[in-house]
């Protein structure tokens, strides 16, 4: 399983982080899509809606030492 993590201070254009919601683009060649999952709503992480192969995960907010990160099988 692949990973990567949003890091502080240094986000990459395809993706964002306010409060206790994360945007990341589906990291799939194939796919593409953009999607958002909240520490709140989303408390085991949230599939792609498009492909459904990644999931991002987001713990809590940045103010609250939370981590935010998509994952996706290695090929």
């Amino acid at each position: 399983m692949e990973r990567r993590f949003i890091r502080l201070g240094h986000f990459e254009k395809d993706e964002d982080w306010l409060g206790n919601n994360a945007a990341f683009t589906c990291p799939l060649p194939d796919c593409g899509k953009v999607y958002i999952v909240s520490a709140m709503i989303h408390k085991n992480g949230r599939e792609c809606p498009a492909c459904g192969r990644s999931k991002a995960f987001v713990s809590a907010s940045q103010s609250k030492g939370g981590e935010a990160w998509v994952e996706w099988p290695s090929n």
